[in-house]
């Protein structure tokens, strides 16, 4: 005949209070931030006067939004990159061997298979771009160091630059640049007269203006003398795509 029988051990185990640390905490109202890709197109450049890099492309992205730009529901994105490419732009393959640093490989490379994500507690993924360090304080809010931030976009663009993953500047691209530079000089200049305190800022936004020509014609000496070594990836892009709960956001 059985018995009824007492238990008198229980397991020990303490009960989880605390979030997950290492992981960014999210709000039912919070944007985040979804899967991507970097596009450049031609006439797409700046001038880089704060990292002292030259001339920089200026990278659009192409993000996974279903239901934007016909992203369809799946988030991929391949539909949306052929027409960036029918409009003469060129897409950032992440898988792309170039984007690959000298003496780096590709689990090592700051900048191969770029789009990357932390995950967030709620378990949607949280799509960073370069640069992107959150900082979680005790109240939960998520901090940016801005300069890193722009830091890492510059030598990030840099690489593209260097490694003709982008299209060349066009000359004529360069005088569109000078127009807009030297009406920036102009409307200061007239205003010198009577704001002698701004004296030294012309002086120094009609020097950029040389930086800006010796910048141009450097990297192109430096390209007809490099020439292109590498040759482009063959195949489509493999674009991740939203796992299922995520909300994706432009970022």
């Amino acid at each position: 005949m059985r018995k009824p029988v007492t238990l008198t051990q229980p397991r020990k185990q303490t009960p989880i209070t605390t979030s997950d640390p290492t992981k960014i905490p999210v709000r039912n109202h919070t944007r985040v931030p979804p899967a991507y890709v970097y596009v450049h197109y031609e006439s797409s450049w700046e001038y880089d006067h704060e990292w002292g890099f030259g001339w920089l492309p200026l990278l659009n992205k192409v993000v996974s939004m279903p239901g934007v730009n016909g992203i369809p529901s799946s988030g991929d994105m391949s539909g949306m990159l052929q027409a960036v490419t029918q409009k003469g732009g060129t897409v950032i393959d992440p898988n792309d061997q170039r984007l690959i640093e000298e003496g780096a490989t590709e689990d090592s490379s700051e900048w191969f298979k770029y789009p990357r994500y932390y995950e967030t507690q709620d378990g949607r993924k949280w799509w960073a771009e370069l640069g992107e360090e959150p900082t979680i304080t005790l109240a939960g809010r998520i901090l940016w160091d801005r300069e890193k931030i722009r830091e890492t976009s510059a030598r990030f663009r840099l690489h593209l630059r260097d490694a003709r993953i982008v299209q060349a500047m066009h000359p004529l691209t360069l005088q569109q640049e000078l127009a807009k530079a030297r009406n920036r000089v102009e409307r200061l200049a007239s205003r010198v007269g009577m704001n002698p305190h701004l004296t030294d800022q012309l002086k120094r936004r009609e020097a950029r203006l040389i930086e800006m020509v010796d910048a141009f014609e450097e990297m192109q000496g430096k390209a007809e003398d490099e020439g292109i070594k590498l040759k482009p990836p063959q195949g489509r892009i493999g674009t991740p795509k939203p796992t299922r709960g995520e909300a994706p956001i432009a970022g």
